[in-house]
């Protein structure tokens, strides 16, 4: 049986990008004075999972970008921006 490993550093990399989208997420959501619980009802989401994405807990899907950029008044490709953005600034 061949065991596939993935590189340590491609961890890495994952959790910075969401570590970082976590940070993003919290600033914009203070930026529009919105509660956890006030984002996640725009959103459609749980209060918990909004907790958990700022938190680097959990990663979010596609369909989730786009509803809590959405629910902050932004577009999906203004959020990733500005994840990308902050992870420049962070290497």
């Amino acid at each position: 049986m061949i065991l596939l490993e993935i590189p340590q550093f491609i961890g890495e990399i994952l959790l910075d990008v969401s570590v970082t989208f976590g940070i993003v997420l919290r600033e914009l959501r203070h930026e529009k004075k919105l509660s956890q619980e006030e984002l996640s009802l725009r959103a459609g989401l749980q209060r918990k999972y909004i907790s958990h994405l700022e938190k680097a807990d959990h990663q979010p899907k596609l369909e989730t970008l786009f509803k809590l950029a959405t629910a902050l008044d932004i577009t999906p490709s203004q959020l990733l921006a500005l994840v990308e953005e902050k992870l420049a600034m962070r290497t």
